[in-house]
């Protein structure tokens, strides 16, 4: 690994946004994203690519004209000396830095998945997890890879989740915040038929404490509710339908609820999340991937955010693909990128002790309106004003 030898600015903790696969829609939603995003009034940005492949996706060369594009490798090592060379805020608002790692990206077919293209995703992540690991920033977003193409390209990583846990030597949960819901998977890129046999009582209690933590310590609810679902339909009524429930789930709930846990199930995962909407529950645990993300990305696909929990890092992506086909054509919506930057920043503020009020990623879904809005529900309202729960972003104060 490169090492920092210069020193690093005593006010500079940048947020870290990797491109993605260079042939899909990652770049110009990042693009967009930093255009739009509030960030920069408080912080500085870094994003780690290739300046060309990026160029050509986002169309229109002038456009590159609102960053700093620097070398990766001069900026790692020294970052002192690269900030100094750079008028960082202007208007109130911070210039973006690009981080070129100098790759022309010849062998890259906008909107075509490749070997080389894998292999450039993969480069971004680990340029990345470089500048962490030198202390430079503290939070992480990584736009769209191909899980194909990564593994095609030697990756031994299922996807970004699983590479990040092992680089910061945690054990990850995958959180899916958005729609008005926030869902912890207890497994995540796994067969389905290979899911029972990866369903224990080890799992199901870790999922269900990393969720109760992330909901405290990077959501800013105190008391969390968490709703937990069962694996099989109707929550396996009774073992007429499954065991999983009779022998794993319910005992880990009981266990945890006597430990002061306020967690309750397993409920039917085909009706607990309208309850968690209704705002009965803080939080829900799924059992597998599409449990989990089904309801999040019907609720808000152009806003939802995949967030990794119970790491030092924090992380966030937009809960969306690659989309190849529509790659280059000025179709993708930089929304969820724009939620995903948002929702790393207001996490790390929070992780510092700051009270941060709600992003999109967080609020309310609206069924009336179709969307999600800061307006709350009946019970939301009722559980807010009763005094248990402070407004989103205040701190416990054993945190």
């Amino acid at each position: 690994m490169r090492q920092r030898t210069g020193k690093i600015p005593v006010d500079f903790d940048p947020m870290v946004i990797t491109i993605g696969d260079p042939c899909g829609i990652g770049p110009e939603v990042v693009h967009e994203a930093v255009k739009k995003t509030t960030v920069l009034r408080r912080r500085d940005v870094l994003v780690v690519g290739d300046v060309l492949p990026y160029a050509r996706a986002v169309g229109e060369a002038a456009e590159m004209h609102m960053y700093h594009i620097v070398p990766f490798d001069d900026f790692l090592t020294d970052p002192e000396a690269m900030v100094g060379e750079f008028l960082r805020v202007m208007a109130g608002r911070r210039r973006p830095f690009f981080l070129d790692l100098g790759d022309r990206g010849d062998d890259c077919v906008l909107g075509q998945g490749s070997v080389p293209s894998g292999e450039l995703s993969v480069t971004y992540l680990e340029a990345a997890f470089e500048l962490l690991d030198n202390g430079i920033g503290s939070s992480l977003v990584t736009a769209p890879i191909s899980k194909r193409w990564i593994q095609e390209a030697g990756f031994n990583f299922p996807g970004h989740t699983e590479a990040i846990a092992a680089r910061f030597d945690g054990e990850a949960l995958m959180v899916m915040a958005g729609g008005g819901l926030k869902v912890g998977l207890t497994t995540i890129h796994e067969p389905l038929a290979g899911v029972t046999h990866l369903l224990t009582k080890e799992r199901v209690k870790f999922a269900i404490e990393s969720l109760n933590t992330a909901l405290v310590r990077d959501f800013g609810i105190r008391d969390p509710r968490v709703a937990v679902c069962g694996f099989n339909p109707h929550a396996g009524e009774e073992g007429r339908f499954g065991h999983e429930e009779r022998d794993i789930i319910e005992p880990v709930v009981k266990e945890l609820a006597a430990e002061g846990y306020n967690v309750s199930g397993p409920f039917p995962g085909d009706s607990v999340f309208v309850r968690s909407l209704s705002g009965e529950f803080d939080g829900v645990v799924a059992m597998y991937h599409d449990q989990g993300l089904i309801p999040v990305k019907l609720l808000a696909f152009d806003t939802g955010v995949n967030f990794t929990a119970n790491l030092k890092v924090v992380r966030t992506s937009p809960d969306h693909g690659t989309a190849y086909g529509i790659a280059g054509k000025g179709l993708a919506d930089s929304g969820a990128m724009l939620a995903a930057i948002e929702l790393a920043d207001a996490i790390a503020r929070r992780r510092q002790g700051e009270r941060v009020s709600p992003t999109i990623a967080e609020m309310p879904y609206d069924p009336v309106a179709g969307k999600q809005t800061a307006k709350l529900t009946p019970r939301q309202r009722a559980r807010k004003s009763s005094g248990r729960v402070p407004p989103v972003g205040e701190q416990p104060a054993n945190l």
